[in-house]
């Protein structure tokens, strides 16, 4: 198996267990997390207030912006993920000495 292989391999499963973590975990943290309920209805607020005073290309430009505005936190989420998984393989392997790590984290 060459490097490249290894590679596809790797990322293959940074990126699966990226959007299974995602996956499951979002849920739960939109239901406990306060601060970002907060943030959710404020930012639903400012879309509400936006739609009355603009046009329907400016509306377009706005949900635009949104997505665009969204894909760039998901594909740092992405880069914190990986480099945090790089970081659990190898410069924190002395967590293993916790029993039961992953119940606590």
């Amino acid at each position: 198996m060459n490097i490249k292989n290894i590679e596809n391999i790797v990322n293959g499963i940074v990126e699966n267990e990226f959007n299974h973590t995602s996956d499951i975990s979002a849920s739960d943290f939109e239901n406990e997390n306060f601060e970002y309920k907060q943030k959710v209805l404020m930012t639903k607020a400012i879309r509400e207030a936006l739609k009355k005073d603009t046009t329907e290309e400016q509306q377009r430009l706005i949900r635009n912006l949104e997505d665009s505005i969204s894909s760039e936190w998901v594909e740092l989420c992405r880069f914190y993920f990986r480099e945090g998984l790089r970081a659990g393989l190898s410069n924190l392997k002395f967590l293993n000495e916790i029993d039961n790590i992953e119940c606590i984290l």
